[in-house]
């Protein structure tokens, strides 16, 4: 599965990675996403609230990274 989005912000694409490409940051910026565990060069969990409140879990694995363009 592949997701692809774009905006503009004046930001550098360095400084925009910064964020966007740290699993910790991930409650700052991706709706419903509570916290993050299991952080790895690999991968991490994130742990979800669903919208009728329940914790829902998603496992992400890294298979291809070229900083600061895609993970």
């Amino acid at each position: 599965m592949r997701t692809t989005r774009s905006r503009e912000l004046a930001a550098t694409r360095e400084r925009i990675w910064e964020v966007v490409g740290d699993p910790y940051h991930e409650p700052r910026w991706w709706p419903r996403v509570q916290r993050v565990e299991r952080v790895s060069k690999h991968g991490w969990t994130s742990v979800m609230t669903s919208p009728r409140g329940n914790a829902v879990r998603s496992d992400w694995t890294i298979e291809d990274e070229r900083r600061p363009e895609h993970r």
